[in-house]
């Protein structure tokens, strides 16, 4: 005759629980980050996300150098390239630099007022403003910019600022797609922010 012990399929589930979060931390402290990789396969999508749902921020080409700032389950989280996309509100930002030619153009400081036109160059007025994929509220957050924080004009569009992404623009990958080639020395890295999809806020709000 057999007997069961309460509990007992509670404790065995808590234990393998317990065991594969360690694992996942295990093989996460085996690399350092921040490092230098390379992409080695072709067309390799940047996603917004951790996940092979997210949208797509844009696509890597083979060879292409990244820097990994960390790690989630088996994405890297990757400092996004100056060609990806990202925006801004404009009313969060005030214009630093003018040039002529339009935004992306060469930066011309010392011009007439009626040449004034187009910004090369703002200054973030608000603090934790997001960075969207697209010049839309409804868009993945791909980083967020700091009061104070300087932002190269690409373009503008029905009231948002096409920018280049800031060091604190991020996208990821999946950890196959990409080859680990060196460590960034303490010197080199960037501020790194809580990751976007993970971190909670008390009492502060994002800015669009």
């Amino acid at each position: 005759m057999g007997f069961r012990l309460p509990g007992i399929n509670r404790l065995l589930a808590l234990s393998l629980s317990l065991s594969l979060t360690h694992s996942f931390s295990a093989a996460a402290s085996e690399t350092k980050f921040p490092f230098q990789g390379r992409v080695n396969s072709d067309k390799i999508n940047l996603r917004s996300d951790a996940r092979i749902s997210s949208a797509i921020i844009c696509v890597l080409p083979r060879g292409e150098n990244v820097e990994a700032a960390s790690m989630l389950y088996d994405w890297y989280k990757i400092r996004l390239p100056k060609s990806a996309p990202a925006y801004i509100k404009k009313d969060f930002c005030a214009c630093l630099e003018y040039g002529p030619g339009g935004p992306g153009g060469p930066a011309a400081t010392n011009v007439t007022p009626a040449v004034k036109k187009y910004c090369q160059s703002a200054k973030v007025t608000g603090n934790r403003v997001n960075i969207r994929l697209s010049p839309s509220e409804s868009s993945p957050v791909i980083g967020r910019a700091g009061e104070g924080e300087i932002v190269n004009i690409l373009s503008e569009t029905d009231g948002w600022l096409k920018i280049e992404p800031t060091v604190n623009c991020f996208g990821w990958v999946h950890k196959k797609f990409i080859a680990a080639e060196t460590a960034v020395s303490g010197t080199d890295k960037p501020r790194e922010p809580a990751p976007l999809s993970t971190v909670k806020t008390k009492n502060r709000r994002s800015r669009n």
